[in-house]
């Protein structure tokens, strides 16, 4: 069968119920788990109109733009429901497994295609991502799309093919970031292969196209920086096993699941094993095909966490597991393309089902994890709240999420009212605004808020645990700190209850508080 033909019934009949078994991991209980600050992000940039919403967009660096735009139409067409605003993650997500199938086809068979497809459709990284409001899943199709559209260009290089290349590849770059070195890897591989592209003219004005598409990204990052990354420390070999277990899908490892463990050296092992295998289907008479596919999907997968992680050593930290997301569908047609060439055939369909079953067992864990949780935190603290209280939050951006949340209670806790914003001093409503502040209260403005303020909530999220290397973090967790040392003399009584990520200190003045 040609590399272009029409698949065979029997494998869209697989990917189809692949497809739809992916959505329904996905799907089952979307809404269960609580909004965290990275979705309270999503909806506050996502929710925003006209120029302003282009303001929030380029707030990221240009990161997660395109998906912001389809989040932003999701939302006037269908609100901020969770299920709402988690949707089109869910549907990214499924939408991986018939492109990866598409890929698998084009560098093989239908069956290679088959497994690859079957790989995704049972990643953990993918179902537990395709259920948050963020463009990671999103990133995965478009990467696995422009490999596709790449493999086209190379091999047939017609102006549809040219097209699509560079949209997919142009929509990937603005979706992620780190996704430009999955463009970059392509490339290589091309200028690496045994066989050049049919048409070098086409080939390298798709690329220049594609290039002159991205300016505006690059402008966009170079002003922003990697400032709204601060967060991050330099990578240690812990985080770096963290992206690897990331894109094995294997992400259980530290609750006594022995699949886990079982998974990562499986798949660690087939992957060394196709990666090795590359010169040596290049030594082979009639397996350079073979050797050119394993090489497109080995760059992709690998250049994009070596980059990161060595530019991370040397210069602003960018590295996190989720970041390589476009990596997934690379990682699961380099597995099928080993497991594709065992013979007796029977011995591969057999490892298939080992690894698709280790894989499934990494999802149902995942349905538990929770990040931040501000479903219960705001729902606690309006259970408690009182007329003339006031509310701080630090860092501040979880104004959004409480808010998020303030909004479906109906905007009002039991006893008729919600404590009133003083850090930030904005005033709650139903359309998020954006906020990233990590200001405190300080002088004057601490001694008004405290003469005016009997009972004080500080909402309090993600502060501590820095790395040590870290100035920014330490010199936010210290000015924290000092906030609340002066919190504590303000107020002669404070209680604490604690969530998932958020902590909620209640301060309270008694008779005989010293003046601030």
């Amino acid at each position: 069968m040609a590399a272009d033909g029409r698949p065979a019934a029997w494998s869209l009949a697989v990917v189809t119920f692949l497809t739809v078994l992916s959505f329904s991991f996905c799907w089952h209980q979307l809404a269960a788990r609580s909004i965290w600050v990275d979705e309270g992000a999503s909806v506050s940039i996502a929710s925003q109109h006209g120029v302003a919403l282009l303001r929030g967009i380029a707030r990221d660096g240009g990161n997660q733009a395109v998906y912001y735009l389809l989040l932003h139409l999701v939302i006037i067409i269908g609100g901020t429901h969770t299920v709402t605003l988690r949707l089109a993650s869910s549907l990214a997500s499924a939408a991986v497994v018939p492109l990866t199938f598409s890929l698998g086809r084009l560098l093989g068979s239908d069956r290679l295609g088959v497994y690859a497809a079957a790989l995704v459709a049972v990643c953990v990284s993918l179902v537990y991502w395709g259920q948050m409001a963020r463009g990671y899943t999103l990133s995965a199709a478009l990467a696995a799309a422009s490999g596709s559209a790449f493999v086209l260009l190379v091999r047939r290089a017609r102006p549809r093919d040219v097209v699509l290349w560079v949209l997919f590849s142009t929509l990937l770059c603005y979706t992620e970031i780190v996704g430009s070195l999955v463009v970059a890897a392509e490339i290589l591989a091309a200028l690496l292969s045994s066989a050049r592209p049919v048409s070098p003219r086409r080939f390298l004005a798709a690329i220049g196209v594609t290039g002159l598409c991205c300016v505006p990204l690059v402008v966009l990052a170079a002003s922003r920086g990697s400032g709204q990354l601060f967060w991050l420390g330099r990578p240690t070999p812990r985080v770096a096993l963290a992206a690897v277990r990331f894109l094995v899908g294997a992400l259980t490892p530290f609750r006594g699941h022995v699949e886990s463990t079982v998974l990562l050296a499986v798949t660690l092992g087939l992957v060394g094993l196709s990666l090795a295998c590359i010169p040596y289907d290049r030594w082979r008479s009639g397996a350079t095909a073979r050797a050119d596919a394993a090489l497109l999907v080995g760059l992709w997968l690998v250049l994009p966490p070596v980059v990161a992680y060595g530019y991370s050593l040397v210069g602003e930290p960018v590295f996190l597991d989720r970041y390589f997301s476009p990596g997934l569908p690379a990682l699961a047609v380099l597995v099928a393309l080993l497991v594709d060439r065992i013979r007796p055939a029977a011995l591969g369909v057999g490892l298939m089902v080992v690894l698709v079953g280790l894989r499934v067992t990494q999802i149902p864990p995942s349905y538990h994890e929770v990040r931040d949780n501000w479903r219960r935190a705001t729902a606690s603290l309006l259970s408690r709240a009182k007329p003339g209280d006031c509310i701080a939050f630090d860092v501040n951006d979880g104004w959004i999420d409480f808010n998020y949340y303030l909004a479906g209670a109906g905007g009002a806790s039991p006893h008729g009212a919600v404590p009133r914003p003083v850090l930030p001093a904005d005033r709650f409503g139903t359309d998020p605004l954006i906020v990233e502040s990590y200001d405190v209260l300080s002088g004057s403005r601490l001694g008004e808020v405290t003469s005016t303020c009997g009972r004080l909530w500080l909402v309090v999220s993600h502060v501590g645990g820095t790395s040590a290397d870290d100035a920014t973090n330490r010199q936010i967790d210290e000015r924290y700190l000092g906030f609340q040392a002066a919190l504590r003399r303000s107020y002669g009584d404070v209680s604490v209850t604690r969530f998932t990520s958020i902590d909620e200190y209640l301060f309270t003045a008694t008779r005989g508080t010293p003046a601030p």
